[in-house]
């Protein structure tokens, strides 16, 4: 991992184009961010609360009644198992986007303007990391690949079980014994482990994590750490042994990951001689189609002081760069305030 540039990494999880086709549509946007919490008895009574709270705010707003009946429709198809938040975008043709995002948010967000908000659903695609998940045991394994937060393949080793369990044979034989149930183990461990790199192949995550019986996670992390793997993922063996603190383990692994990803995208910035670290700048070169990669910072655009007395939200600067970035075939990365974000952009210039 350490040897991967950081914002090509990231870049690499999550894809933009069509996003990209949003920003091309007609403007005034209508951009809305649900809270949407799927695992209550009432989720679909809350969404729906939502909805009619964003939908009054929409109307108040001057957003044409044709178009807030079309989202009314949609709003009432919407399935989110397993989300958090629902975003929504809609342009002056009517033309409408729609992400369920894993990502929670506190409040309700409804804006309007010349550009759509976008940076909730850029920094959802990007901290959901692609990862590969291996639950072991002696006589095989578990494999679950996940992609933008959906199991995309999983696979089930099953390894050899004879002289899979110690016994005592006693005598003579007992040596003998021994080194076969090793000499299985190591057969399955190794069978696991081709397993995992043809997945890794195909699926190019950033965390291969680990967990099980104690002697077969050995065996398989030694086994891994021989093996080429596409992506060069980091690999971590995990303590937990029941699939809830697994998948617990997991979470936080994927969080300390893109942190230190993201931190790694900051001091790139600093060190870069095309670093443009200033607002103004930025959006200048955003203008002239300069910019390649472009960093924003998501506490900029927390409602608050763009709001007006409505609970309306205005596009923000950072909402009208994300939209320019992604119109010029720019890059967008997300990340905390920092003193390079200090007016909530930075960039590097491709020229």
């Amino acid at each position: 991992m350490t040897s991967v540039d950081p914002a090509h990494r990231l870049l690499a999880t999550f894809d933009t184009s069509d996003l990209a086709a949003v920003v091309s549509g007609a403007p005034p946007f209508a951009s809305v961010v649900l809270p949407a919490p799927s695992r209550v008895v009432d989720a679909g009574q809350r969404l729906s609360i939502e909805w009619r709270n964003a939908h009054r705010l929409l109307a108040q707003a001057g957003w044409p009644s044709a178009r807030l009946e079309a989202l009314d429709e949609l709003v009432a198809t919407i399935r989110h198992d397993d989300a958090a938040t629902v975003v929504i975008v809609q342009d002056a043709h009517g033309r409408t986007f729609v992400e369920l995002s894993t990502l929670p948010v506190d409040a309700a967000q409804v804006t309007v303007g010349d550009a759509p908000a976008l940076v909730p659903v850029i920094e959802r695609r990007q901290r959901t990391l692609p990862h590969i998940v291996v639950v072991a045991d002696r006589a095989g394994a578990d494999i679950v690949a996940v992609h933008a937060g959906e199991p995309v393949e999983t696979l089930v080793v099953e390894g050899d079980t004879e002289f899979i369990h110690r016994s005592h044979p006693g005598g003579w034989s007992q040596h003998r014994f021994q080194q076969r149930a090793e000499n299985t183990w190591e057969r399955n461990a190794d069978d696991v482990v081709a397993a995992v790199q043809a997945i890794a192949q195909r699926t190019g995550p950033v965390l291969i994590a680990v967990a099980g019986e104690v002697r077969a996670t050995s065996l398989i992390m030694k086994g891994l750490e021989l093996v080429p793997l596409a992506g060069h993922p980091e690999v971590r063996l995990l303590a937990a042994g029941d699939p809830s603190g697994i998948a617990d383990e997991v979470e936080q692994a994927l969080a300390d990951l893109h942190a230190r990803l993201v931190l790694g995208v900051v001091q790139s910035i600093r060190s870069s001689p095309t670093a443009i670290t200033r607002a103004d700048d930025v959006m200048a070169a955003l203008q002239d189609g300069r910019v390649g990669l472009l960093l924003v910072s998501e506490r900029a655009v927390a409602g608050g002081a763009d709001a007006d007395r409505s609970g309306v939200r205005r596009p923000t600067t950072v909402d009208t760069a994300v939209m320019r970035a992604l119109a010029t075939s720019a890059s967008v990365l997300v990340a905390p305030r920092t003193s390079e974000l200090r007016d909530g952009l930075a960039a590097t210039a491709r020229w």
